[in-house]
């Protein structure tokens, strides 16, 4: 299909465990199955993890590291040909920013050199490389998803904020598109006043054929909350175990299985809870689409989510949930049919929160219903042409 062109794409973030990387979960999921759709339809995939050491090939992919000694050769380069630590151009750099530009500049010039490449696709926003790119390679095609910038700006104090959205604009304006994947991620950029003109809403895919539905697996009393990054702070398990805890019907008859990092963890086992919980750690594909399919709910009252990619993948085997309201509310309009519930940390308490788990576990859900929805609305196979699109067809470039 794209004979006649160059079919090779460089994508730019973690690869995932499945692929030979690292990474779990969130954006390393995501460029998983980007790659691994791209493959199917006879396009070269190449990931650069600058957070490996070498480079591999597994599952038609191509996994480009660095290696320490190339890493030192970038910082040296960085410094004397680049002059990324003094240059105005690279002002919104942070020093940690510009230390991860420099072992990565060396390394990542010789490899866009090397291939042809037609597009660069960076996740996300602020990745600090995105500038270095376009003013190294000014005719590439350079898209860039935004997975939450406002994650780092807000709460942030003035100076890092205007920094940070500093560096933004920047990559906005480095870009050709810029990848936004919810409404809310839409309404954010205009309360930063940020430009909306290079944008498009893809929001995220997921591969439905990888989430298998267990129709006769019998729903278990589980209340699952899967947040394993920002548990605390973002994900908000302090009120969902507060919710348990004031209602009598949860603290009986159900089970929480929180899927935590390990400062969540330490910080929970401290507390005696008047209910059963499990807390679990980064869990393998398997088993989490397992607690999927036996969870009654699944419950992850976030502070803010820029997709919300646990909700989909409960809701791809049919289990309701209960989660971020804008999200929710996004994924209800678009699948139009009930999904759970809504949960405003702003505005409702741990009373309201306990209500609405016991509303929604009270009640029967056609799951076989929900699968078709997402399938239809979400799945990998209806949404990778709109990728294709943006990375091969002329005048599809923002100007």
């Amino acid at each position: 299909m794209y004979t006649n062109m160059p079919n090779k794409v460089l994508l730019i973030g973690r690869a995932s465990k499945n692929i030979g990387g690292k990474a779990t979960g969130g954006i390393a999921k995501h460029i998983e199955d980007l790659s691994l759709n791209l493959s199917k339809r006879g396009i070269r995939p190449f990931i650069w993890d600058f957070t490996l050491q070498k480079t591999l090939d597994k599952k038609s992919v191509t996994i480009f590291g660095v290696s320490y000694l190339n890493k030192a050769l970038g910082l040296l380069y960085s410094f004397f040909s680049e002059n990324i630590w003094l240059s105005k151009t690279y002002k919104n750099l942070s020093l940690r920013d510009k230390f991860i530009v420099g072992i990565q500049s060396y390394q990542i010039k010789k490899i866009v050199q090397k291939h042809d490449f037609r597009t660069i696709h960076a996740h996300s926003l602020n990745r600090p490389i995105i500038n270095l790119l376009r003013k190294s390679f000014p005719n590439i095609n350079l898209v860039v998803t935004d997975h939450g910038f406002w994650q780092k700006t807000d709460g942030a104090k003035r100076t890092k904020k205007k920094r940070i959205l500093g560096k933004i604009l920047e990559n906005i304006e480095a870009s050709n598109v810029v990848i936004v994947i919810s409404d809310f991620s839409i309404d954010k950029f205009k309360e930063y006043s940020l430009p909306l003109f290079k944008t498009q809403k893809i929001s995220n895919p997921i591969y439905i054929s990888n989430i298998p539905i267990d129709a006769k697996a019998k729903k278990e009393n589980i209340i699952l909350f899967n947040g394993y990054n920002k548990s605390i702070d973002i994900k908000n398990l302090p009120v969902l175990i507060q919710a348990i805890s004031k209602s009598e019907l949860l603290r009986k008859d159900f089970k929480l299985i929180a899927i935590v990092n390990n400062k969540a963890k330490e910080l929970v086992e401290k507390q005696k809870t008047p209910f059963e919980m499990e807390l679990l750690g980064s869990q393998t594909w398997e088993k989490l689409v397992d607690l999927y399919n036996k969870s009654k709910i699944l419950v992850v009252p976030s502070k803010s989510e820029s997709f919300g990619l646990v909700y989909m993948e409960a809701l791809a085997v049919g289990t309701p949930v209960i989660g971020f309201h804008k999200t929710i509310d996004e994924f209800q309009n678009v699948l139009q049919i009930e999904i759970g519930d809504t949960f405003d940390n702003d505005r409702e308490t741990a009373e309201d929160l306990s209500f609405k788990i016991e509303n929604v576990v009270s009640k029967t859900y056609d799951r076989e219903l929900m699968r078709k929805r997402v399938k239809e609305k979400y799945d990998w196979e209806n949404k990778i042409e709109f990728f294709i699109k943006i990375y091969f067809e002329e005048g599809m470039y923002a100007k």
